[in-house]
């Protein structure tokens, strides 16, 4: 972790923004082939997908959300409360400088709770919601480690722009099926 995180603080904040993104949106592109093909073949019902809080906003609502409120609300939540506070519990319990303790429970909490987008978390939609988070929330948590390593870094601002620049891609997405 430590060699990861000192790679990746050499690279310009921005380009490491841009770079996790298409990271992540490759690992999300994948994902959302294989359940398109599970839809197309009947395996899966895109029906019992879930996401009607998110269907039942309208358009500025729904912009507002993604964007803005969804990345603000989630970096404190996971960025700076969890990791902040897994990161000090391992220090004091394990006596340990570690990332990794911190970098796992945050990403996989941040994909579990996602599961909660689908009408039953502990369904096969469930799951699916939250494997499909799960670049994402490793790609988050490792840029705010990065930023915070960095000194000088910017790890709430660029937490909340690749969020907002991840969200922006199923935004799209949903803009284009209507």
């Amino acid at each position: 972790m430590t060699a990861l995180v000192s790679r990746l603080v050499q690279f310009h904040t921005l380009r490491l923004i841009v770079l996790l993104w298409l990271v992540t949106l490759l690992f999300d592109t994948t994902i959302i082939a294989a359940l398109i093909a599970l839809f197309e073949f009947g395996i899966l019902d895109e029906n019992e997908m879930g996401d009607d809080f998110l269907e039942s906003l309208p358009p500025l609502g729904l912009l507002l959300v993604l964007l803005v409120v969804a990345p603000i609300l989630e970096t404190w939540m996971f960025q700076l409360a969890l990791l902040l506070l897994t990161k000090k519990l391992t220090e004091w319990l394990a006596k340990s400088d570690s990332w990794l303790p911190a970098f796992l429970i945050t990403s996989l909490t941040f994909a579990a709770m996602h599961a909660g987008n689908a009408e039953n978390a502990y369904s096969i939609y469930g799951l699916l919601h939250a494997a499909a988070r799960i670049p994402a929330g490793i790609a988050l948590t490792l840029l705010a480690i990065v930023e915070r390593a960095r000194g000088g870094g910017f790890p709430v601002l660029s937490v909340i722009l690749l969020h907002s620049m991840y969200n922006l891609v199923p935004l799209m997405l949903y803009a284009w099926s209507e």
